[in-house]
């Protein structure tokens, strides 16, 4: 079939495919024909999908004063601004994907030749919306004397057309409208040819199962390494069921397995020995992405994200000399910002003195950027030319060379600019927003592909644009039962009933069945070789052999021994092993961190190191409203501010409940606004409603606890204390401090989260502040106790001396230390005291020594919530040892 379509262009024909996948295959294959017989020059190939070739002929037969034919994107708008302008549009929550969706399935009904709808379909309401959609856009379109794409072959069967020289080629069916059109053209003397398929083809058939889809990637490039070893001409083609869902993953395999020079140098490496024929959306370029970054910040919320990309992109003014200073901006800004922002917010940040001396240039931008007042509205043209200007105040593309991919991103950003020009014909008069959203959809519709490698050996492509190659060797990937037939995909805006009985392109089981046997014969007798594979499971989800694949033979592939090259190159140097666990010893005896540099040196010393010696921390998670160390903030400065107007728990068994409602309240209130005044980007006022109300709760039932209490005064809220262990000099802030009546204090710390006092009894204490608190405390310490608060269960979880006293100071829930399982072999308090001192001193001292082995106290376990594991590489260490 090949050889025939070359001969077909020889002789003059024009090419036509389904779709412009296919086209593109088609054109890459004939340049290959001509560079295998080392011409240098030669004519290109007429190769079109039928949608391209119906508009040329269109434009060729078409009379002057005809009507404006729309191109896809017009024609999407168009769509979308009636389904905004209808009654239906409440309901909906993206009507940009709506309209795509009717747009197709206008396509659709036009093709097979169907009104809207015949009167005896039953509708649905998405159907009636269609419908009244339908007439809407009809008017639309007659009143503006525009043309729609989908009625250019019926109005070209009524002109007097002229003989043309087809030749199609992967079509495995034609629709009514499409056999009418080339009836039309063959009345009028034109030849058309259609392939010729090959049926039958004596060749090697096996089928091969793997573990997963990582697996079966990884076969696939050994097995196309040990091709390529054995002749480095072999035409090897590659057709992957879902190639856009793996396509990632099988690049990196790929690259690792045929192209280890990559692990170079970017740009270093030879020839790439594959191209994949699927692109990507435009707006999936980084480069693209940056651009689109940069006009969001016009936009009256901007996404904190989006910040911080822009921070770290390549792609603008200064990148590269700032990029250090940028990062800590980046980190910054999480630290105290919300997830949504303004661009003044963001502008008065930027003033602080430290940014203005290390990011000069992106705060220079930034201000250049602001200045840049926006019209209300304008005209699609007048606002690619704003893009234009707010771009450049950024410097984007940057200032470094662009690789040969990024100049052809580029490229498609000029052609997409022209496209989004013509949006004029159908609104002229549009907002910043509007157009950001209609510059975003011509982005999303446009694909781009790095250039093509037309010498490539190997050929990858996806099921619509493997029909009729043929190769030397061919691998089919990812068949499995679950996508081999593929499941019905019915149009949700024609009637099913009327879909089945014009027997349309995936409506039925039926269809898919006869269309994937189809699909699976031509796979069969397009290779010498043919090799079909799936995986047994996808993220644990058990998978079955294709019941169309089962008649071939299971077989095993027998692979070469897999290189690692990164390993390769690793261990081809001399390594020097240092036992790195030792840091330089502590000199100031004063250390900022309080109880948690115990609480971490006791989970792992090199986490103690990490944080307290080398000030190392995670990049915090930009959360939309209170994170849950804000939560639990907010609860210690409600508890702080109620006790602190108090004092006493008689005052609080006085209170009438109205006034103690009116206390939490207020209470609450004011931590509230106290939280959010230290938060430079804080808007969700929604939400701090929310947590107002949530936090008056959890305060009226944890005061119900306290009153079950005995008598009680609180004489210390949220107090920094200096206190000193095994020399060690450090400030810890404890949370509250009650009297009793005999003078007696209890030390209490708020949690809450689930805690356990077991702990205390441990080697390594996990959770010492209270022991930390009970040995550096002058007084007579009755009891120590978490107040639990807030999570499945509000209540005192904690320890006192017991003994006479232990029934005249209640404490609900509080274990007496000679009946607590954990503490029998303690004879008294001051004996454990000495206990708790004693394992203190022994943290400290590891601390001083600087000892920062990676040793988690309880394994993983410790490691689940650290977020230090890419400093101390604890997983890599794992599989080294």
């Amino acid at each position: 079939m090949y050889a025939e379509m070359i001969q077909a262009i020889a002789q003059g024909f024009t090419i036509v495919t389904p779709n412009k996948r296919f086209a593109r295959v088609l054109q890459t294959q004939y340049i290959k024909t001509q560079l295998a017989q080392q011409k240098q020059v030669w004519e290109t190939a007429d190769v079109l999908p039928w949608a391209a070739y119906v508009q040329r002929l269109w434009q060729q037969t078409a009379p002057q004063d005809s009507l404006i034919l729309l191109n896809t994107p017009q024609q999407r708008l168009v769509w979308q601004q009636i389904i905004e302008q209808s009654t239906y549009s409440k309901e909906l929550l993206q009507t940009s994907a709506i309209a795509l969706q009717a747009y197709t399935s206008l396509q659709k009904l036009r093709q097979w030749g169907l009104e809207v709808f015949p009167a005896e379909c039953l509708l649905n309401q998405d159907q009636k919306a269609f419908r009244a959609w339908m007439h809407s856009y009809q008017k639309e379109c007659a009143s503006n004397g525009w043309l729609d794409s989908s009625n250019i072959e019926s109005i070209l069967i009524g002109l007097p057309l002229v003989p043309v020289k087809l030749y199609l080629i992967g079509f495995d069916a034609f629709t009514p409208l499409q056999k009418e059109l080339l009836a039309e053209l063959e009345k009028v003397g034109s030849e058309i040819k259609k392939a010729h398929r090959i049926t039958t083809r004596r060749n090697h058939v096996i089928r091969c199962e793997f573990e997963d889809s990582q697996a079966e990637i990884n076969a696939l490039a050994h097995w196309i390494r040990a091709q390529l070893q054995y002749d480095p001409k072999r035409s090897i083609g590659v057709v992957v069921a879902d190639l856009a869902s793996i396509r990632k993953d099988l690049i990196n395999t790929l690259d690792d397995v045929l192209v280890p020079s990559k692990l170079f140098v970017a740009g270093s490496y030879g020839a790439c020995p594959y191209n994949i024929t699927l692109g990507e959306p435009l707006i999936d370029h980084p480069l693209l992405h940056t651009a689109l970054n940069i006009l969001r910040l016009k936009k009256q919320e901007i996404s904190l994200q989006h910040v911080s990309e822009l921070l770290r992109t390549s792609f603008i003014t200064c990148a590269t000399s700032e990029a250090c200073s940028r990062a800590h901006l980046d980190a910054s800004l999480r630290e105290y910002g919300q997830p949504i922002i303004t661009l003044t917010v963001l502008q008065q940040y930027l003033k602080k003195d430290i940014w203005q001396s290390l990011c000069p240039k992106f705060i220079d931008g930034i201000r250049k950027y602001q200045e840049k007042i926006l019209p209300v509205k304008q005209s699609h043209l007048a606002w690619s030319h704003t893009f234009v200007e707010l771009l450049t105040t950024l410097a984007w593309p940057g200032e470094r060379p662009l690789n040969s991919d990024e100049y052809q991103a580029l490229l498609a950003w000029g052609k997409t600019l022209e496209q989004f020009v013509s949006l004029d014909i159908i609104d002229n008069c549009i907002s910043y927003n509007e157009a950001l959203s209609q510059l975003q959809q011509c982005l999303r519709g446009r694909i781009h592909q790095a250039g093509a490698v037309y010498t490539a050996p190997v050929q990858i492509m996806g099921l619509l644009e493997s029909t009729g190659i043929q190769f030397d060797a061919l691998w089919v990937m990812g068949l499995h039962g679950d996508s081999w037939p593929t499941p019905v995909n019915v149009d949700p805006f024609i009637p099913i009933a009327l879909q089945m009985q014009e027997n349309m392109p995936h409506a039925t089981p039926q269809y898919e069945l006869e269309y994937a046997r189809r699909i699976t014969q031509r796979l069969v007798i397009a290779a010498e070789n043919v090799i079909f594979s799936l995986p047994l499971s996808v993220e644990d989800q058990a998978l079955r052999p294709s019941t169309l694949l089962k008649q071939y033979p299971l077989e095993q592939i027998e692979q070469s021994e897999c290189i690692d090259y990164a390993a390769v190159i690793f261990n081809s140097g001399q390594s020097e092993y240092l036992n790195d666990q030792q840091g330089p010893k502590v000199d100031d005896v004063q250390m900022h961190g309080g109880s948690g540099l115990f609480k971490d040196q006791a989970a792992c010393p090199f986490k103690a190191f990490a944080t307290y010696r080398l000030a190392a921390k995670s990049l915090k998670k930009v959360d939309i409203g209170l994170n849950h160390a804000q939560r639990g903030q907010l609860i210690h400065e409600c508890l702080k501010l109620f006790w602190q107007a108090m004092h006493t728990q008689q005052e609080l068994l006085n209170l009438p409940d109205e006034k103690l409602n009116r206390s939490i309240e207020s209470a609450v209130a004011s931590a509230i606004k106290k939280i959010q005044g230290g938060q430079a980007f804080y808007s969700f006022q929604g939400l701090l409603n929310i947590e107002h109300k949530r936090l008056c709760t959890i305060l009226r039932q944890w005061l119900d606890v306290e009153k079950e209490r005995s008598s009680f005064s609180v004489i210390e809220t949220e107090q920094k204390h200096s206190c000193q262990i095994a020399g060690l000099e450090i400030t810890v802030c404890i949370d509250r401090i009650d009297q009793l009546a005999d003078g007696s204090l209890v030390i209490i710390d708020y949690k809450t989260g689930v805690v356990n006092i077991a702990d205390w009894f441990e080697e390594r204490m996990q959770e010492p502040q209270l022991p930390i608190y009970a040995v550096t405390i002058e007084g007579n310490i009755f009891a120590i106790a978490f107040a639990q608060i807030g999570g499945a269960s509000t209540k005192f979880i904690g320890l006192s001396q017991g003994g006479s006293i232990a029934e005249e100071h209640f404490l609900p829930n509080i274990q007496v230390l000679s009946d607590f399982k954990y503490a029998k072999g303690f004879q008294d308090w001051h004996d454990l005291l000495q206990n708790w001192q004693q394992k203190l001193s022994v943290l400290v001292a590891e601390f001083q020594r600087g000892e920062a082995r990676i040793a988690p106290y309880k394994g993983l376990k410790t490691c689940r919530y650290c977020d230090l594991g890419s400093l101390c590489r604890i997983q890599e260490l794992d599989l080294l040892n």
